[in-house]
């Protein structure tokens, strides 16, 4: 499909790389009216992630001068664009720029979930993780996302993988009864709030897109939330040190591995659990994402998607999707 001209774009992301030659190019993640794609910018220098003749992050351009490679190389060459605000983007487009939120049948949903009672084998733990959520500024909580770009990456995205972690880790210890050494409780409270502190490090940007606080990178979400397990009245509601303690290893490990951003590794049962389910939660998030951003642009599906670094072949059921996005 021929690409309009001029191309508006929102510029998502930013990299300087490195070629094979030993130049630089500038590579981004545009979202336009035809989906999302890369666009490149070659020759460029050290110093681009400050230069004007160089898109970044959070501009509005309007391309006009492109070679269109994205048969052959998956991305745009940019040759020539504006910087221009949303005013200056024909009106009958200006929505594409601007991020759609979880509906609130799906909010409802999740957050009934997250908030059963009956789901737990004491109450007082119950009472403990409601808790540490009550204390959580509650309009950040449910306009938070999950993550800037690779997972429910919208407003509400927090609640609804909270969710989907939380159904997962249930579903685990349901079909496995027989190992009762797995804590119920723990693992509940571990996925409720494994993502929480994400409320002080995560937000939306005027368009209502998610975007990474500098809080992120300073303290990080795992941090904040062990705090706010931390100032939870466990006396109050007579919770054990002990119980306190493998949550908030459940926190501190749910990344998995050090390298993956973890504080420490996973050393309980229950930390393994959740730390699988919360990464086929954020896995499955990002192929929807990645599925229904190729669906919009009506663009071929590929044989392999490149998901998180990995190789994924188009599979029947992705193409099935695919194809019901775009009939829809």
């Amino acid at each position: 499909m021929k690409l309009p001209n001029p191309l508006y774009a929102f510029v998502l992301e930013q990299e300087l790389r490195t070629a094979r030659t030993g130049n630089y190019f500038w590579q981004t993640v545009l979202k336009t009216p035809e989906g999302e794609m890369k666009g490149m910018v070659w020759n460029a220098h050290e110093r681009a992630d400050t230069s004007p003749t160089f898109p970044h992050i959070g501009d509005i351009i309007s391309i006009t001068a492109l070679d269109d490679k994205r048969d052959t190389k998956g991305s745009i060459t940019i040759k020539g664009f504006d910087r221009i605000t949303i005013n200056d983007v024909p009106k009958e487009i200006r929505d594409v720029f601007y991020a759609p939120a979880a509906s609130p049948e799906d909010m409802k949903k999740a957050w009934m979930a997250i908030t059963n009672i009956d789901m737990w084998r004491m109450k007082k733990h119950y009472h403990f993780t409601m808790d540490c959520l009550n204390r959580l500024d509650q309009e950040k909580l449910f306009k938070c996302p999950a993550a800037s770009r690779i997972h429910h990456n919208y407003q509400g995205g927090l609640i609804i993988h909270t969710a989907e972690v939380l159904r997962l880790c249930l579903s685990v210890v349901d079909a496995m009864k027989e190992y009762d050494f797995v804590d119920r409780d723990v693992l509940i409270s571990g996925a409720i709030l494994h993502d929480m502190g994400k409320v002080k490090s995560y937000g939306l940007n005027e368009f209502n897109m998610a975007q990474m606080l500098p809080t992120e990178r300073s303290v990080g979400h795992l941090f904040y939330g062990m705090q706010l397990v931390g100032l939870a009245s466990a006396g109050k509601f007579k919770v054990s040190q002990e119980f306190i303690d493998e949550v908030l290893h459940c926190i501190a490990s749910h990344h998995g591995e050090p390298q993956y951003g973890s504080i420490k590794p996973c050393l309980s049962i229950e930390s393994g659990i959740l730390s699988k389910m919360d990464y086929i939660s954020s896995r499955n998030g990002k192929v929807q994402s990645k599925l229904k951003s190729i669906a919009n642009s009506k663009q071929a599906m590929k044989d392999q998607l490149d998901i998180y670094g990995d190789k994924y072949f188009a599979s029947i059921a992705m193409k099935k999707y695919v194809e019901g996005e775009r009939a829809e």
